[in-house]
């Protein structure tokens, strides 16, 4: 049936849809500030009325002292504590502060637990969470205990000798009000994802369009992401993080510097390392022992370097050299400085992100064309980022990130050429199917496991191949050249640079590498590999109550791999993984190609991960080589979702919007009177956008847990404690 309508019915109608998001901001906005006032601000309503008592010297313990000039200092690794009892039997402890001894002292940063005695208990009881206390920011010295407590003891669990500027100690102190401007953030912008990605939000009724307008919105979503990322490199310490050479035990020698070396080594015209090489290592039989080193080292005394590739007296980089020859080599060859491994990670993880927003975008327009909205892509832009693992690389930016950084960026920017070469009734441009190669050939450079993205060419590209012909034809040979030749070239170049250093161009010298175990004659246990590909895809999270509320999970094996921690699975990390799962089952008969490549993208990506496992064993960094791959598949099943529903029920206007016909001043809506057909993709929308908020949060507090390489609360102790302040009330 037609209704006639007026044409300014359009505007209002616009309206009518964008003012429910509106409102929604508003009322998150409105949450945000109440949770700020009377939430995140209770601990002053709990103390404004407190008996405040200052205890001027309280109890210690038999392994603590008081020295001369009024600090503390640990003797003993038991009874190292100072103890408080209340004198206001009615009101018990409620919080602590531990007043800094004034006088000159050094920076700190020491641990304790609190230990608590229950009114006519006679018993002290501890919760075992480790907390800290830093020089850094005067709020870590508050501590929340609790109301009912009649006593407290803080138990240091410093080693014999540390001293504690601590003096004083109040019961109760009258805890300022305080807005924090960053909190307010966070919660605005959670405010912002629910308001205009909620399952009914206008921005899914906005078919996506090459249109200036959405070119701007998705320009502005992808600057708002990297935005984040540098507050997350700043966060970790920016570019004075990972510099130089540091000695870890043993015979573990760190070089943060190692492709600033190899750039360096390039430069002056060969591909061995500039590091000294002690006498006794050449002299080993077999230098790639642990144990033969480690006793070789002399407690450190002669340095030998981790995760370097020692070959024929030498140290080499066995990671990709391409990085060093597109960005190394040219910024010491214009400031004559060696480029900070952290920044030289933060440029890739920019480009890595703006690459697979990209490919989200090629995805949506060359795939999905008749259903594909602009809230979804704008959403599963976000959920991409989420899912690559690439927030960890950054949080974590040493020599071991690049090469994988620089793949993702590689990779995404070569699939999402791949898909832009596509043009209707079959036709290629071969210049995006060449660029896309040598992108894809990169990894080669890199990270060889991204190298199995050339197999994804297979369900891109298989009308192509198989029916229209434009590859591996007569009619394609200009197509076929294209695509192949910049993979041999790549493979040509490295395979000449793999025989200069290694005496064939088939070896890429990881054998030769300097670690915890000899990786020339060792062969990890098989039965671990499925073991590992369990921890890497579904280990539930250790998630607590207690900042930063995320905890390493445990990695029990039933013989000896190297493994390292992580804070749970890769579904765990990032749920909106899990839509990668149903692939196979993508009800799609006349889109079997979207099938295939969810499919293909989810199997390698198992493939990859089984691949790891069985060659280097676990590591949290090891995401990065498949995590991209169950994004892709779990992306192209989120447009499949909306696609597939939308066509069963046959909504109109790809079932966003009754179709509009324009007949000059008035415009005329074709409405289809069935019952509501959208439930699904709205519950489909609202899984992505829990779990994109969900590993929002988990990977941001992810960022502050204690048991990480060089943690936070080392690093940027101020930025640590400036955040677990805002749950002082837990």
């Amino acid at each position: 049936m037609a209704i006639p309508i007026h044409a300014t019915t359009m505007t209002s109608r616009n309206d009518r849809l964008v003012r429910p998001s509106l409102l929604m901001l508003v009322i998150g906005i409105c949450a945000a500030l109440l949770c700020e006032v009377f939430i995140f601000n209770l601990p002053y309503w709990q103390t404004r009325s407190s008996h405040e008592d200052t205890i001027s010297a309280p109890t210690l313990g038999a392994g603590i002292s008081r020295e001369k000039n009024g600090e503390l200092r640990i003797t003993a690794n038991h009874d190292d504590y100072v103890e408080v009892l209340s004198n206001n039997a009615s009101e018990g402890i409620e919080y602590l502060r531990l007043n800094e001894q004034t006088g000159n002292h050094s920076a700190y940063l020491s641990t304790y637990d609190i230990v608590t005695k229950q009114p006519h208990d006679l018993g002290w009881y501890s919760g075992g969470t480790q907390r800290y206390i830093s020089s850094a920011d005067s709020r870590s010295r508050l501590i929340h205990v609790d109301g009912h407590a009649q006593g407290a003891r803080v138990e240091f669990r410093d080693g014999v000798g540390t001293t504690i500027p601590v003096g004083s100690i109040t019961i109760n102190p009258h805890i300022s009000f305080a807005v924090s401007a960053w909190r307010l953030s966070v919660e605005t912008l959670l405010a912002l994802a629910i308001a205009f990605f909620r399952p009914g939000s206008f921005l899914y009724r906005i078919p996506l369009r090459r249109s200036a307008g959405q070119r701007v919105v998705l320009l502005t979503a992808v600057l708002i992401q990297l935005a984040i990322l540098f507050g997350i490199w700043e966060l970790i310490g920016g570019p004075n993080v990972f510099r130089g050479t540091s000695y870890n035990g043993g015979s573990h020698w760190g070089d943060f510097e190692q492709y600033a070396r190899l750039s360096d080594a390039l430069i002056h015209g060969h591909t061995n390392l500039d590091l000294p090489v002690p006498s006794a290592l050449k002299q080993l039989s077999n230098p790639y022992d642990p144990d033969v080193r480690n006793a070789l080292s002399d407690g450190g005394k002669i340095p030998m370097f981790w995760d370097h590739a020692y070959f024929h007296g030498k140290y080499y980089s066995y990671f990709g050299v391409i990085p060093a020859i597109i960005l190394y080599v040219p910024y010491q060859l214009l400031t004559h400085q060696w480029l900070p491994t952290s920044v030289a990670v933060l440029i890739f993880s920019l480009v890595a992100v703006s690459c697979m927003s990209w490919l989200v975008v090629m995805i949506a327009r060359k795939m999905f064309p008749q259903t594909a909205s602009l809230g979804t892509t704008l959403l599963l832009m976000i959920a991409a980022t989420l899912g690559s693992s690439i927030i960890y690389q950054l949080s974590t930016p040493n020599f071991y990130s690049i090469p994988g950084v620089a793949s993702l960026a590689f990779t995404s920017a070569g699939l999402a050429c791949w898909l832009a070469a596509k043009r209707q009734g079959g036709d290629i441009n071969p210049w995006l199917i060449a660029l896309g190669s040598v992108s894809i050939a990169a990894n080669l450079g890199c990270r060889p496991q991204f190298t199995i993205a050339v197999f994804l060419a297979l369900p891109l590209f298989w009308d192509e191949i198989v029916r229209t012909r434009a590859f591996f034809s007569i009619r394609g040979l200009g197509n076929t050249i294209a695509a192949l030749t910049p993979f041999l070239l790549v493979a040509t170049g490295m395979g000449w640079y793999n025989a200069i250093r290694f005496g064939s161009p088939l070896d890429l010298g990881s054998n030769y590498n300097l670690t915890g175990f000899d990786m020339t004659n060792a062969h990890l246990p098989a039965r671990n590999a499925l073991l590992v590909m369990w921890y890497g895809l579904f280990q539930p999270s250790n998630v607590t109550l207690q900042f930063p509320f995320i905890g390493i999970t445990p990695m029990p094996l039933p013989a000896w791999s190297p493994a390292e921690f992580s804070v749970g699975g890769l579904f765990a990390i990032a749920p909106f993984l899990f839509l990668a799962l149903i692939s196979p089952w993508l009800p799609l008969r006349s889109k079997g190609l979207v099938r295939g490549l969810a499919c293909s993208a989810a199997g390698f990506g198992a493939f990859i991960l089984m691949f790891d496992a069985s060659l280097t064993g676990f590591a949290w960094r090891y995401y990065l080589d498949f995590a991209w791959l169950f994004v892709l598949a779990a992306v192209v099943v989120t447009f499949a979702g909306d696609h597939v529903t939308q066509t069963l029920i046959g909504a109109p206007n790809n079932g966003t919007e009754p179709e509009i016909n324009t007949d000059g001043r008035s415009i005329s809506i074709g409405i289809d009177l069935k019952p509501n057909p959208y439930m699904l993709t709205k519950a489909l929308r609202l899984f992505v956008l829990i779990a994109v908020i969900s590993s929002a949060l988990f990977q941001f507090f992810a960022l502050f847990i204690d048991q990480r390489y060089i943690p936070l609360i080392a690093r940027n102790p101020r930025y640590y404690f400036t955040v677990a302040h805002w749950f002082l009330v837990i």
